[in-house]
């Protein structure tokens, strides 16, 4: 989440400044500061990437679960069903 809210904060600099951008107390010019926002795009797309394939992984370990659950694993599969 850190990054999602990174990233907006380093767009609205951007576009709220001119040729300078200050952005997390450093100066940089317009081109490093539209390189620093793609490069934490980037980070939040992979960490975005991650969190589906552990979605996905989980939803498959709850469709292999078969038979009577106890209530620790009918926990675990209510918790992964809200992720």
């Amino acid at each position: 989440m850190f990054f999602d809210f990174a990233m907006i904060y380093g767009v609205i600099c951007i576009l709220t400044s001119g040729a300078l951008v200050t952005m997390f107390n450093r100066t940089f010019t317009q081109d490093n500061a539209m390189t620093v926002v793609f490069l934490i795009s980037l980070i939040d797309l992979c960490f975005a990437f991650i969190r589906r394939n552990h979605r996905r992984d989980g939803m498959k370990l709850i469709t292999g679960l078969t038979g009577q659950l106890n209530e620790q694993e009918a926990q675990l599969v209510q918790l992964l069903h809200r992720y």
